[in-house]
């Protein structure tokens, strides 16, 4: 019928999609609330998909948000899967690593890392792509290119973790996420800020890698730019 069909348009019309989107974030800010925001943004997520295709710029800006509301409820195993299905429509499409694609792509490499069990591998090999992506699409300063630094790091403190104190590649392993974590808070810094979430977990890695090392000096330097 007419008003059905009226009805149908009205829930599809971009700005009341955007306006869902809008208070999906505002719901975001409440942990206990993820679970409406998720609904709503599968909602948009799914109308988008259908009527724009998986791989538009607001389908794919609606996923990026609906995969922060699977993190705020440790719904890792789902995210990736999310992530993983629209990353392969966007490269159906043959869409170039734009921004929100690399958000994406760091969205996996998050959920990878929490996984139980971790999938570290995967994440450190899509934390890797993004850097090397990074370095051709984004300037050489942009925060964004810290934040995949940060990851890698992050990746090899666990793999050094992982690998036990015993084991004969545990101190390059380490050196390595030094040297990646370095990078990143003193970039992330200067660009976000040092008590930017991003900063400051950055520099929390960084402060357990030095501890891990055995540089107690370099750990309380830290801790001195970086109280909280």
């Amino acid at each position: 019928s007419s008003a059905a069909s009226d009805v149908y348009k009205r829930q599809h019309d971009s700005r009341t999609l955007g306006a869902r989107v809008d208070l999906a974030v505002i719901l975001l800010a409440d942990r206990e609330l993820a679970p409406e925001a998720e609904t709503l943004l599968r909602d948009v997520a799914e109308t988008r998909s259908s009527t724009l295709g998986p791989a538009h710029s607001q389908t794919i800006a609606t996923v990026l948000n609906l995969a922060f509301a699977l993190h705020r409820q440790k719904k890792f195993a789902e995210s990736e899967e999310l992530c993983l299905r629209y990353l392969a429509a966007a490269q159906a499409a043959e869409r170039t690593p734009t921004v929100p694609l690399m958000k994406l792509r760091f969205n996996l490499g998050v959920a990878q890392m929490e996984r139980k069990p971790k999938r570290l591998a995967a994440a450190e090999a899509t934390f890797r792509s993004l850097v090397a992506d990074a370095q051709q699409q984004l300037p050489a300063d942009h925060w964004m290119r810290m934040a995949f630094h940060a990851r890698v790091g992050m990746c090899r403190l666990e793999a050094a973790k992982d690998a036990g104190f015993l084991h004969p590649r545990r101190p390059a392993i380490l050196t390595e996420a030094r040297s990646q974590l370095e990078l990143a808070v003193q970039g992330l810094e200067a660009k976000l800020g040092a008590k930017n979430r991003q900063t400051t977990e950055a520099a929390s890695a960084l402060h357990k890698t030095y501890e891990q090392l055995g540089l107690p000096a370099a750990a309380a330097k830290l801790r001195q730019r970086f109280p909280q």
